[in-house]
This record gives C-alpha cells, sequence and structure tokens, in this order.
C-alpha cells in the first residue's frame, strides 16, 4: 500500500511536470510567432534569417522533451493502475502523431518562408517603381523649365510683333493720309466723275486693311493720271504689281488709251480680275476696303456711265433671265395675230406642233441675233432700238427675254404644252451658245 501511494505521488508529479512543459512549449511557439512578426516588421534578411533559426532550434528541443515526457507520463499512469508500461506499437503510433505534428510546423514555417520572401519581392518592387517615380518627376521638372524659356520666348516675339503692329499701323495712316491728299489733287483732274461718288468717299471710314493685301495691280489706260503717275502711287503704298496684267488680280482702267481687245480677253478669261477705274483706285487706297464691295450699287453704276471703258463692260453682259418670268408678254402667241408683232414672228420663229424639228428652230434664232431685223409697219420706234445691233449681249438679252416672258404667260395652258417645252429648249441653246464665257460677266462683278 504504501509503495501504490509512492507510485501515485510520482504520477502526479510526473503529470504536473508535463503540463508545466506543454504551457512552456506553448509559451515559446508564441515567442517564435512574434519572432516571425518582428521579423516582418523589421524587413533586414539577418534577422528573418535568425528568428527562423532560433524557431526550428526551440521546435526540435520542444518535440524531445515532449516525447521525453509523455512516454515516462504513460510509464507512471500504466503502473499506477496496476498495468504494465506501453508496448512498441503504441510508441509506434505516437512516434507518428509527432511526426504530423513536426510536419505541420514544418509546412507553417516554409509558409512563413515563402510569405517573408514574397514582402522582399514587392520590397524590391516598391523601390523600383520609387526609382521610376524619381525619375519621371526629373524629366517633368526639365520639360517644366524648357517650357518656362519657351513662354519667355514667346512673350518675346509677342513684344516685337506687337511693335510691328505699331509700325505698320502708323504706315497704313500714312498712306491713308498720301491717299487722301493724292486724292484731293486729282479731283480737279477727276471732275468726270459723279457728284455722288465724292459723297459717299468723304463719308467712307477707314479701316485697319489696306490695298497692298488685296492682290497684284495692273494700270491700263491714263486719266485722269498718266499710267507712270498711277504705277508710283502704288509703289508707294506698298502694293504688288503685275508688269503686263496677266497675274493681277485687280486692274485699274484709265478714262482714255484703254484696248476694248485688252477688256474683252479679260471677261473672257477664266478667273476675270476686278475691274476698277482710277477713282476707285483712289477710294481702295484711302479707305483699304474694295469699293467694289463696301461703295453702293447705284453709285458705281453713275460711275461706269461717265467712265467710257466701264461703259464698254457695263454693254457686254446681262444677267440671264430667270424661268418662269412673271411678265406681260409682248410676243404673239402662235396662232395670233396683231399689229404688234415682235420680230421673231415676223422673221419665222415659230413652235408647237407644226415646228418640231429643233434644228431648224434654232437656225432661225440665230439668224435673228446676227442679221438685221425686220420689224412690222406699226411697232413702235422705242421698241426696235431695245433690240440692238446684231451679234450683241443687247440683242442675245431680248431675244432671251420674249422667250421667257411667252412661257411666263402660257405655261400650264391647255394645247401649249409643247409650245412651252419647245421655248425652254431654244432659251438653253441660246445660253450655252452665246451667253456662257461671252456675255455672262456683269460690271462691277
Amino acid at each position: 500500500m504504501p509503495e501504490a501511494k509512492a507510485i501515485l505521488s510520482a504520477a502526479e508529479s510526473a503529470i504536473i511536470e508535463a503540463a508545466k512543459l506543454q504551457q512552456a512549449a506553448k509559451k515559446e511557439k508564441e515567442a517564435a510567432a512574434e519572432l516571425f512578426a518582428e521579423a516582418e516588421a523589421a524587413d533586414p534578411a539577418k534577422i528573418r534569417a535568425d528568428a527562423y533559426q532560433e524557431t526550428q532550434r526551440v521546435r526540435a528541443a520542444l518535440e524531445k522533451l515532449l516525447r521525453e515526457k509523455d512516454m515516462e507520463l504513460q510509464k507512471w499512469r500504466a503502473l499506477a493502475r496496476g498495468k504494465t508500461p506501453p508496448k512498441a506499437p503504441d510508441l509506434l503510433e505516437l512516434e507518428e502523431k509527432r511526426a504530423l505534428e513536426i510536419r505541420y510546423w514544418k509546412s507553417e514555417s516554409q509558409a512563413r518562408g515563402d510569405r517573408i520572401k514574397e514582402l522582399e519581392r514587392l520590397l524590391t518592387a516598391e523601390k523600383e517603381d520609387h526609382e521610376a517615380v524619381k525619375a519621371r518627376m526629373a524629366d517633368i521638372q526639365s520639360i517644366n523649365g524648357q517650357l518656362e524659356q519657351d513662354a519667355v520666348e514667346l512673350n518675346l516675339t509677342l513684344d516685337h510683333l506687337e511693335e510691328e503692329n505699331l509700325r505698320l499701323g502708323e504706315r497704313i495712316r500714312e498712306v491713308n493720309v498720301n491717299a487722301h491728299q493724292t486724292m484731293a489733287e486729282a479731283a480737279p483732274l477727276a471732275a468726270g466723275a459723279p457728284q455722288s461718288f465724292w459723297t459717299w468717299l468723304r463719308k467712307a471710314k477707314s479701316s485697319a486693311s489696306s490695298m497692298a493685301e488685296m492682290g497684284r495691280v495692273f494700270v491700263h489706260g491714263n486719266s485722269p493720271f498718266t499710267e507712270g503717275q498711277m504705277d508710283k502711287i502704288f509703289t508707294e503704298a506698298g502694293c504688288d504689281r503685275s508688269p503686263d496684267g496677266r497675274s493681277a488680280r485687280i486692274v485699274v482702267v484709265g478714262v482714255e488709251g484703254f484696248s476694248t481687245a485688252y477688256l474683252d480677253g479679260l471677261i473672257r478669261g477664266k478667273d476675270t480680275p476686278k475691274i476698277w477705274t482710277q477713282e476707285l483706285a483712289l477710294a481702295a487706297l484711302a479707305t483699304g476696303d474694295d469699293p467694289l464691295v463696301t461703295c453702293p450699287l447705284t453709285v458705281l453704276r453713275e460711275l461706269g456711265k461717265v467712265h467710257p471703258a466701264i461703259t464698254y463692260l457695263m454693254q457686254l453682259g446681262f444677267e440671264w433671265p430667270v424661268l418662269p418670268a412673271e411678265q406681260e408678254s409682248d410676243v404673239l402667241i402662235i396662232g395670233s395675230f396683231s399689229a404688234e408683232q415682235s420680230p421673231l414672228t415676223i422673221m419665222g420663229y415659230h413652235v408647237g406642233e407644226e415646228y418640231p424639228r429643233g434644228l431648224a428652230r434654232r437656225s432661225r434664232l440665230a439668224k435673228i441675233y446676227s442679221n438685221r431685223l425686220a420689224f412690222s409697219a406699226d411697232y413702235p420706234a422705242d421698241r426696235k432700238r431695245e433690240w440692238g445691233s446684231p451679234c450683241t449681249p443687247q440683242r442675245l438679252k431680248e431675244i432671251a427675254l420674249q422667250i421667257c416672258r411667252n412661257i411666263g404667260r402660257n405655261q400650264g395652258r391647255k394645247g401649249l404644252r409643247l409650245a412651252c417645252l419647245h421655248w425652254e429648249q431654244d432659251l438653253a441653246w441660246l445660253k450655252s451658245k452665246f451667253y456662257t464665257g461671252k456675255a455672262d460677266f456683269v460690271w462691277p462683278g
């Protein structure tokens, strides 16, 4: 009995000591976890390596001690119960359990090691990103420096342009003053210009532009100034002159010494230039604007009537009438007769079912356009003059107007649909044959 009590007391002491060892092992595990946390926070590689080695050493010692104490505890428990100590198979099972625990802790240690390596990789990547950001910031600072330098140069350029603009403004004002003086000197010579033109010019406002910006200039004809005088005026104003007129955008025509053949060539060319009188050129120098745009059309027409060259140009063309012309017709409808028959009817031009051949009708129109007209005995004399001379725009205009009036009066009337169709076809032929490129220039353009 005393021996049994001694065995039981020894077993209880062993159990207490094993519990203490388990508690110590738990504390060691917690200390190892703290070491890992400190290693992750501190980051240096040496601390992490030392912590890992110390953890492995402590774990191995604890596992060995636990195995020994567990065997001793099993032994004392068996003795206390009157049994024999555990046999070899029980020890193998115990060893397997310990081996599982060891593998678990090794796996946990490996995972923590991998985590530490991942932290190291992230830290390296962050350092590389930081270096890239620093390099980009240096580039941005360099670009900002260049932009600041460019801004300084741009401000200097703007200052220079403002100075040039001021000088140019002074030059334009000088040219305008000189132009006004020249115009005043030329007023007695240009007495032929209507008073309405000079009234408009006195009230016209000067702009910031100049005639030099409008294109190359060519002078053709004399009076009130000679060609040489006008060339000198344009040269002093800084205008670019055309030596032969071929590349001119503006042609200034005098009252005398102009060539109608040259004027015909201008309006028949591909790009017709602006055609000014010398008075209009002086107005452009004074105001800086195109007088054909700023001067009222009524004033331009009054000026053209007293200027031989412009009068000639105004007679060369007209605006083609638009269909239908809503006017009273003074051309007889086919089949009706009156004392006031037009030359179209008198000279054999007819339309409708009895005259279907377009070639015959147009041949008759060509003769009316190019030959002396025949009128009825009681045809008004003032109406005869409206027909103009053969092969002139006035003759073509009157023929076109007569046909348009017939169409406008008879469109939609029963039985005259074919007649209206013939008139429209013949009118289109007249336009393509005698008008386009020949009589379609209308001054001032």
